[in-house]
């Protein structure tokens, strides 16, 4: 039980006799204390008791701690590199805490984060003890009640960080404090467009490939699986599943192959039957009535509607295994993307499995010129991994993207890329896409070499925190992007956003007609008689420069000039191809007013504007024309079964039936056929 002290005075007991609870009597202070550190470095704080209450009257103590920090060095960005329009972050913006030391072990307790030692002077003694606020907090352990032993401090009480709702908190319930931020899907593929590169083809063979280090001077060049839609290949595990798929549809068709031919014997031999049984005069003057050959017809009938239904049963097996290939295949077609979710405890971007996908077609090309080799070509006896059954192929490359994470979120992104800090802002231009993406070693089963394997042409990439789309810093193959000077005719990522606007669509003309005038100029200086190998290589680099007219949409869509977003089967570029109207409204023609006699056809304007009201996206115009297809074979599976239908009835009418409906049955034969 509790003893009291007589020699202090008032009376104080060694143990609390009551439960815990705070009471004042009206009589508590309230006091704002300075730091009293002789630099600004370092806080102390002086907290006194309140006269008039005893030293061991409840108290709280109260530190508000600035960790605010603003930037000291200015960065400039240049347009269009890590953003739309130049990316600046000038001094004295607010930027990131500097986190203190020992920050997990500090932020353990809520009281930590400002206080790290306590110093106590108690009444009337001239020691006092000073110790880290843990130890404090253990001895306030040992002499608090049993009820309070779990609840020194608001984060143990409360369960953790919680969401402030008002004044009343302790009467509402309290969300809990993390960072609840949606998954990134980030894409794989470079952001230009994917394919071979014409110019410095030993930097990079194409703007997607796979690099090692060997003595067989080789690259892994990556080639699509559909250019149009933007895939590469499958996953793994769904890929499996389709071939079985493909598998199951083979059977069936087999089956339903076999089940045709069965059925369209027995018509022959059902044909046969009757032409036995009418004799060769046929059913206007048939042979005198013989049961057996009768009897043989009947049996050939009831075969040939045997032989149909199993026919009609195969044909349904056949539709819904075809079905479930086409679905297994669609589902197994990788999106070029990996997920990478938000740790709010480490304040990173990270992937949280390892994914492993068949890549289509991979093409061994050489590294560099070495023993009249030129770089990026493909050696005659490959290997060449896209299993096809062909001489110096090889069955398809499986790779495996390992775990990946971001940096720790800094100026508000998280970072994936070769430097990890600040200096990938600053680093970062329009040439330099190569050297600052992230390096990802990959895992790749069926190769040649051992490796280890590098997967090159995702540029780097920043993820806001909280955003939904990682943003690509520069691509890697040169050729697609020029400078960004006033002369450039070319476009990166960024420069897309602008080329839909009515300024963009005038200074898109103006790029692809200065791109073809420097062409045709290259050309008639290659020509010329006097040409060399500098006029050669001056036309390779004009021809990288043309695009198509202005008004040809889809066709741009299609093109590394193009100026407008490459259709990908995920992650950001997805969603803003989807945004595009894709349509070629071909050359333009000259204004009604300088034509002698104007066709309706060449009137650039009519009048009245027309309104595009109803807008298709490209996938699903695909779908659509799909569904078509579809119904047409439908349709035509019908009208095959309807004519084989018309056939049997026919041939059965001829015996014992109404010639009024033997009539009817060849007149729908015929509409049949």
């Amino acid at each position: 039980m509790a003893n009291q002290f007589p020699e202090v005075l008032p009376e104080v007991s060694s143990m609390p006799t009551t439960g815990w609870y705070c009471q004042t009597s009206g009589s508590a202070r309230r006091r704002v204390t300075k730091n009293s550190s002789p630099t600004e470095d370092q806080g102390i704080y002086n907290v006194k008791g309140v006269p008039g209450h005893t030293h061991n009257a409840s108290a709280v103590v109260s530190v508000d701690a600035d960790y605010s920090k603003y930037r000291d060095a200015a960065i400039k960005v240049p347009a269009n590199v890590w953003a739309v329009g130049p990316l600046n972050l000038p001094i004295g913006l607010l930027t990131d805490s500097e986190e203190p030391d020992n920050a997990n072990e500090r932020y353990d307790r809520a009281i930590e984060k400002c206080v790290g030692y306590m110093s106590l002077f108690p009444e009337n003694c001239t020691g006092h003890i000073r110790e880290p606020t843990r130890s404090i907090g253990e001895i306030r352990t040992l002499v608090a009640p049993k009820a309070r032993l779990e609840t020194l401090t608001y984060i143990d009480e409360m369960g953790g960080w919680r969401v402030p709702v008002g004044a009343n908190d302790e009467q509402k319930e309290q969300d809990m404090l993390v960072s609840d931020f949606p998954d990134v899907r980030v894409s794989m593929m470079p952001r230009s467009k994917h394919e071979t590169a014409t110019l410095n083809l030993g930097t990079s063979p194409s703007s997607l490939f796979i690099d090692f280090e060997s003595g067989l001077n080789l690259r892994y060049r990556i080639d699509p699986l559909d250019a149009a839609a933007g895939t590469i290949g499958w996953k793994a595990r769904e890929h499996r599943l389709w071939l079985v798929a493909i598998a199951a549809q083979e059977a069936a068709d087999a089956a339903h192959t076999e089940a045709v031919q069965a059925a369209n014997a027995q018509i022959q031999v059902n044909e046969a039957a009757a032409l036995a049984f009418y004799g060769p005069g046929g059913v206007e003057n048939p042979n005198p009535y013989d049961a057996a050959l009768h009897a043989a017809w009947k049996a050939a009938y009831t075969e040939l509607k045997r032989l149909r239904a199993v026919r009609d049963t195969a044909a349904a097996v056949l539709a819904s295994a075809t079905a479930a290939a086409a679905a297994a295949g669609q589902e197994a077609i990788w999106d070029n993307t990996i997920v990478f979710s938000w740790d709010h405890d480490k304040r990173i971007y990270k992937s949280t499995r390892e994914v492993t996908v068949i890549l289509n077609s991979v093409k061994a090309v050489y590294k560099a010129a070495a023993d009249g080799v030129a770089p990026g070509a493909v050696p005659a006896t490959g290997p060449i991994y896209d299993g096809t059954d062909a001489q110096h192929h090889k069955p398809r490359l499986t790779v495996t993207f390992p775990v990946m994470q971001t940096t720790g979120a800094f100026d508000g992104s998280c970072w994936l890329a070769s430097i990890k800090n600040e200096e990938a802002l600053s680093y970062a231009t329009r040439q330099n896409g190569l050297t600052l993406a992230a390096e990802i070693r990959v895992d790749i089963l069926g190769a040649g070499t051992p490796g280890p394997f590098k997967w090159v042409g995702m540029p780097a990439l920043r993820i806001p925190v909280g955003g939904k789309y990682a943003l690509p810093g520069p691509d890697i193959l040169q050729e697609q992007f020029g400078d960004g000077g006033a002369t450039d005719v070319q476009y990166n990522f960024y420069d897309k956003f602008a080329s839909l606007t009515p300024l963009g669509l005038l200074r898109y003309q103006y790029r692809q007609q200065s791109a073809h005038a420097a062409h045709t100029a290259a050309e008639t200086a290659n020509n010329a008689q006097e040409a060399g190998d500098a006029e050669a290589a001056a036309l390779a680099v004009a021809a990288t420069r043309t695009a198509p007219d202005v008004l040809s949409f889809a066709t741009r869509a299609l093109h590394r000039n193009g100026a407008l977003f490459y259709n990908r089967p995920g992650g950001f570029q997805k969603d803003l191809y989807a945004k595009q109207v894709l349509r070629d409204y071909g050359a333009s023609v000259q204004p009604y007013v300088g034509l002698a006699h104007p066709l309706g056809a060449q009137i650039l304007t009519s009048g009245i504007r027309e309104a595009l009201y109803v807008f298709k996206a490209p996938q699903v115009l695909e779908a659509d024309l799909e569904q078509l297809n579809a119904a047409a074979k439908a349709e035509l599976d019908a009208a095959e079964a309807a004519l084989s239908d018309a056939h049997a009835l026919v041939n059965r009418l001829r015996v014992g039936s109404d010639p009024e409906e033997l009539a009817v049955a060849k007149a729908e034969l015929e509409e049949a056929r």
